[in-house]
């Protein structure tokens, strides 16, 4: 790059430069003054902005304006260099060396032109040709945007034009609105935790659910500024008191059906509690707890393995007899419940039949109750105390119903846990027969000793000893089961008995001693 080339690419920038910071001053100083108007504005009247919410557009809008007009007007190269020529009084030398340069001329003159420009443009100095300068406009711009800053720093809003009484009363109406969501969403992250951790009561609860939803509804609400804190916490108040009625009930009817279990048992018969039962279960089957009698059955059936088979026998027998008793109580309850003939009953002394009486009780509530028997022209007070008491006449039956499905469900865990106490020693003794017929494999000789003991009638030296044709009773204490082997026969008192192989006379020594 000749030195003409490089004086031109420098005094381009240093125009642009200059054109900017000429620019930019002024129009920073009128960014700043209406940045200060503002502040004044928010600060008499509202609404009370942050700090850089004002000052940030106030700067950056008059930057970007006078960057794109100073690159609009940033000019030629050529254009540059006339700038310079008249500023340093160089008699156009550098224009003329970059005209001829660019047309290639290679006349005597063109070239003595070049020439004299290069060595001008060796002593020019770029900065001194083209100053850039910061005028006063700059200076009134930074005084005016820190007086902008300070105002909206340490200036409170004043809301000159606002009325004080109604903005307290607003911000204290969002700020009860924002203390009422939290307390709702307090009650209803506790209930939601509740249902979820395993409370049965609360998870079974009709209203649980109902509650939640209507919570969430009213959260929305004030979220919304639908409705204000009192009104919210008032219908949060009505939702946790149905909740709470909603979890009386319920604890009234599981008390109201353990109650009923506990009379269903109480006409079992002392036999039908498992002779050999523990005692847990024995209290369970006394005091009406059908979960802990499901529980004692497990324990019972885990505890079975260690018992004699004969004990085995008689808990599983027992076990089948108190299920056959428990379902025979709960066929009874039903037959009490239902109508003893097929004939159209007669109305009671309130006026109404069996089938009325039962469409009024399966309403379960008292007041919609009472509103069925107005509309049947009773009078509101018999009409209040025949729904309460069709009322309760529901709840009772509606206990009932739960001992007899929890009586069902005993029923069929004793006789699921006599199933297994009875199969487990089957298995264990077939298990015990493969374990020894693979761990003792009959001998030759001891296949043909027994061949010849079928020979002879079945005769044992046991049998010679006694003196008698008897077989041995296969129950009696130390005798061998029909699953043993003959190996496991020859080996009693811990010492194998010798056979000799190939002896017809084998099985008789004994008798002839």
């Amino acid at each position: 790059m000749s030195r003409v080339d490089s004086v031109a690419s420098r005094a381009s920038r240093r125009i642009l430069i200059r054109n900017a910071v000429s620019l930019t001053g002024p129009a920073l100083a009128i960014g700043a003054g209406l940045a200060l108007l503002a502040a004044l504005i928010d600060r008499l009247i509202g609404p009370g902005l942050a700090w850089w919410m004002i000052l940030a557009p106030a700067i950056l809008i008059p930057a970007m304006i006078a960057a794109f007009l100073a690159w609009h007007r940033r000019g030629s190269r050529l254009g540059a260099l006339a700038s310079v020529d008249a500023s340093l009084r160089l008699e156009d030398r550098l224009g003329s060396a970059a005209s001829f340069t660019e047309r290639r001329d290679d006349n005597p003159f063109a070239i003595l032109a070049i020439d004299e420009g290069e060595r001008a443009a060796g002593d020019v100095r770029v900065d001194r040709a083209i100053p850039i300068r910061f005028d006063n406009t700059w200076f009134a711009a930074g005084v005016m945007l820190l007086v902008t800053l300070g105002a909206l720093l340490f200036v409170e809003p004043m809301h000159l034009l606002r009325d004080n009484a109604a903005h307290e009363a607003n911000i204290q109406r969002i700020a009860q609105q924002d203390l009422a969501a939290d307390e709702i969403d307090e009650v209803a992250g506790a209930i939601e935790q509740l249902s979820t951790d395993g409370d049965s009561a609360l998870a079974d609860t009709p209203g649980a659910q109902d509650a939640l939803a209507e919570l969430e509804k009213l959260r929305e609400e004030l979220a919304k500024g639908e409705t204000d804190a009192d009104e919210a916490r008032s219908q949060a108040a009505e939702s946790l008191n149905d909740l709470a009625q909603g979890l009386e009930q319920s604890a009234q009817e599981s008390r109201a059906a353990d109650d009923a279990v506990r009379e269903m048992f109480s006409q079992l018969p002392p036999k039908d509690t498992p002779s050999g039962a523990s005692e847990r279960l024995a209290e369970a089957l006394r005091s009406g707890d059908l979960d802990g009698a499901i529980e004692a059955l497990d324990e019972l059936e885990q505890q079975a393995g260690d018992l004699p088979p004969e004990q085995r026998e008689d808990i599983a027998r027992d076990l089948r007899a108190l299920a056959d008793d428990l379902e025979e109580l709960t066929a009874q309850q039903q037959n009490e419940q239902q109508p003893l003939d097929d004939n159209e009953p007669a109305p009671d002394e309130t006026g109404l039949t069996p089938q009325e009486r039962d469409e009024l009780r399966d309403m379960g509530d008292a007041q919609q109750i009472e509103e069925a028997l107005r509309q049947r022209g009773f009078d509101q007070e018999p009409a209040q105390k025949l729904a309460e008491q069709l009322e309760q006449e529901h709840k009772d039956q509606q206990a009932q119903k739960q001992a007899e499905q929890r009586t069902r469900d005993l029923s069929d865990a004793a006789r699921d846990a006599a199933d297994d106490i009875e199969q487990k020693p089957k298995n264990d003794s077939s298990n015990n027969n493969q374990s020894q017929s693979g761990d003792q494999p009959q001998q030759p000789g001891d296949q043909q000793g027994d061949n010849k003991q079928q020979q002879d009638g079945g005769s044992k030296p046991d049998d010679s000893k006694q003196g008698t044709s008897e077989s041995p009773d296969p129950n009696a204490p130390g005798a061998p089961t029909p699953a043993e082997s003959p190996a496991k026969q020859e080996t009693q008192g811990g010492k194998p008995q010798p056979q000799q192989q190939g002896d017809p006379s084998q099985g008789q020594p004994q008798q002839q001693q």
